[in-house]
């Protein structure tokens, strides 16, 4: 008589798991663990390994970056600091040599602070804590009718700037480097602009479009809007951005 052992829970899981169930219970747990690749990005952003990589003269093994770097055990700092390269690595920042050499692939090119569209203020400004606790009261602010970032802070994005000068300061370096890049292809993809002979800037800013349209098209006029409005008839004081085009 055969005895039978009952299942331990793994076992049942993936007894009972057709094809579309193990695909899908792939895809969830990829979707949970997402948030590894900001925050490895940010770990090396902070060591400024896409710099030592970039400014080196040739192929650079972990132990060459971690010389660079101040740590109190550069064998323990190897191990580590190779983990999260091959890990980025399979994300298309680096590739992987067979003598265990990282050199940058052209994606993580734009993560070194030289490249002409530098993907680094941006991406301090993604991953600066300010940007990130406010994720932890999204479920607060759904049953409170409350803004997340308003209850992580005690303020609006706007006005905790003048107290913390330090995060304005990546907040407005991180927008002026994505509005440069996004600025250059859209004057360069979007015909409308040759046909133009004014154009207003609401919410502008600096004005940086402005550079790049200029570079690409006659503009006659341009002026800029930067002020606190009402917007889409709400009662809500906030900041409108967008283009108004006269032909």
């Amino acid at each position: 008589m055969a005895i039978h052992m009952p299942m331990t829970n793994d076992e049942a899981r993936f007894s009972i798991a057709s094809s579309k169930e193990a695909k899908n219970l792939s895809i969830g747990e990829s979707m949970m663990l997402d948030y590894i690749v900001p925050m490895a990005m940010k770990a090396i952003l902070q060591l400024g390994v896409p710099d030592i990589l970039g400014k080196a003269s040739g192929p650079t093994t972990v132990e060459q970056i971690v010389s660079q770097l101040k740590c109190k055990s550069s064998t323990d700092a190897a191990v580590n600091l190779q983990r999260i390269l091959s890990f980025l690595a399979r994300k298309g920042v680096f590739t992987v040599s067979s003598d265990c050499q990282y050199p940058l692939t052209d994606l993580g090119e734009m993560f070194a602070s030289n490249h002409e569209f530098s993907l680094v203020p941006y991406a301090k400004l993604l991953v600066h804590n300010a940007v990130l606790e406010p994720f932890k009261y999204l479920p607060g602010g759904i049953l409170t009718n409350s803004v997340p970032r308003d209850a992580a802070h005690g303020l609006s994005i706007y006005a905790e700037h003048p107290q913390y000068p330090d995060w304005a300061a990546t907040f407005n370096t991180g927008l002026v480097g994505s509005t440069q890049i996004i600025a250059g292809r859209v004057a360069a993809e979007y015909p409308g602009f040759k046909t133009v002979k004014s154009v207003v800037d609401v919410g502008g800013g600096l004005g940086l479009p402005f550079v790049s349209l200029s570079l690409s098209t006659p503009i006659f006029e341009a002026s800029i809007r930067s002020t606190s409005c009402s917007c889409l008839g709400t009662s809500n004081s906030g900041y409108a951005y967008g283009f108004h085009l006269v032909s």
